[in-house]
């Protein structure tokens, strides 16, 4: 993330949260992770849809 943030120019507070926002929700909600086996935090919780389907 840090590196992301370098290249990025922020108009004020507002915009800074805003963005930091929309990148915690993909973090935590989309991005697969490799030490939770590729899941996203958020399937890593609940079990992945692969597991769903099949359980």
């Amino acid at each position: 993330m840090a590196e992301g943030c370098k290249s990025l120019t922020y108009l004020n507070e507002q915009h800074l949260r805003q963005t930091l926002t929309r990148y915690l929700q993909h973090y935590n909600t989309a991005r697969p992770h490799r030490s939770i086996g590729q899941l996203s935090p958020a399937q890593a919780e609940t079990g992945s849809p692969a597991d769903q389907v099949a359980g």
